[in-house]
């Protein structure tokens, strides 16, 4: 993998924030079902009713997702791991010219797996990791030994998808009982050689209609919270200040602080130009969070959704919205809306581009989290 890779990704996300012909980003659930219950997700019972596409279909999506230029596609779930035939999902995509990444919770069936899907052209990973302390963790995922699980996979992967310019994550869910890890995280994401991705928890109760959010009180933010979020964001963007491995913008953190504070966001969103999901099934979907009715695998679709009606009706549906912060979805109207923002993701891919990542075991990071764990707590 050259250095020209992490270039690729960030001059996609730009063409498509700054012209608009393509939609750089999308998001494909593969499965509708996951081996933990996180407490801020709903999204395997409000999926329960969907199939899964099977591997002719997923080929056939792939056409069409290359009919539309779409750049960048993350496979998601439930749990994309969960899936035995993942390895020909991912080459389905890859033979099609796209980039593709995964969203995980690093639970993989059998070791070889990570190798499996590094051969079938998975390029980038992130790994869900909400705690260095292994008891926090899995009462946020809901399931004993989820914890050792992340670190199991986010060894596997490091090991198998190696090159430069290589991106791989560890997203955190930003809630009440982990605020005060986000820099102690930072520093272990940081010395294992990931990047850090915190993204703020999103809660409404079950009755909103919401794909993902689930409501689980004990994770929410109240007002006696509100010091402690702007010191730790501050403290956040002093880290990447400092060359700290934080992979979100500047602007995306200072707004993370306000939404986890109580505001609202300040972007607008611009699915399906430059975005959209796709559900279980083949449907279309504005964001990860809105339910869709079209399917991709329609035979009209591409001309669908280049129709001005398909995209006024879309856009008339997200300005309803209330907003989110899922970090993908702001970054990418960062970049087209704000030239420091632009400036920082070129800064970016062209410091990654020159980084080889170092693979770990699941020894090393396990001696690393202690460590770090430690330091957080004194």
């Amino acid at each position: 993998m050259s250095a020209l890779h992490a270039l690729r990704r960030n001059l996609i996300f730009a063409e498509a924030a700054l012209i608009g012909r393509r939609p750089a980003y999308v998001q494909y659930a593969v499965t509708t079902r996951c081996n933990q219950r996180c407490r801020m997700c709903e999204v395997t019972s409000s999926r329960a009713g969907e199939r899964e596409l099977s591997v002719g279909e997923v080929r056939q999506l792939a056409v069409v997702l290359r009919r539309l230029g779409v750049g960048v596609l993350v496979l998601s779930g439930g749990e994309p791991l969960l899936r035995h035939d993942l390895p020909a999902l991912v080459q389905a995509f890859a033979q099609q010219g796209l980039m593709v990444r995964m969203q995980s919770n690093g639970a993989l069936q059998h070791p070889e797996q990570a190798r499996e899907l590094a051969t079938a052209g998975l390029q980038e990973v992130s790994i869900s990791l909400h705690s260095l302390d292994p008891a926090v963790h899995d009462a946020i995922t809901g399931r004993p030994g989820s914890w050792g699980q992340a670190l199991e996979g986010m060894a596997a992967f490091s090991q198998a998808l190696q090159g430069r310019g290589r991106v791989h994550g560890v997203n955190t869910t930003v809630c009440r009982p982990n605020l005060h890890e986000l820099p102690a995280i930072v520093r272990f994401v940081t010395a294992i050689g990931f990047w850090a991705a915190p993204i703020p928890v999103h809660l409404e109760s079950a009755d909103q209609g919401w794909i993902v959010r689930g409501d689980d009180a004990q994770l929410a933010f109240g007002r006696r919270d509100r010091p402690q979020i702007a010191a730790t964001f501050a403290q956040l963007l002093a880290m990447k200040d400092q060359g700290l491995h934080v992979y979100s913008s500047r602007r995306f953190l200072q707004e993370s602080a306000a939404w986890l504070q109580g505001g609202l966001p300040t972007w607008s969103c611009t699915s399906p130009v430059q975005y959209f999901s796709i559900s279980p099934q083949g449907r279309f979907l504005p964001c990860v969070d809105l339910a869709g009715e079209h399917s991709l695998l329609e035979p009209d679709f591409v001309e669908r959704y280049r129709s001005e009606s398909f995209r006024r009706a879309i856009q008339d549906r997200v300005q309803a919205c209330q907003g989110c912060m899922y970090a993908c979805y702001p970054e990418l109207v960062y970049i087209g809306q704000h030239a420091d923002t632009l400036v920082e993701r070129v800064g970016f891919a062209l410091r990654v581009g020159r980084q080889t990542p170092v693979p770990v075991t699941v020894a090393q990071l396990r001696e690393q989290a202690s460590r770090f764990r430690v330091e957080g707590q004194a």
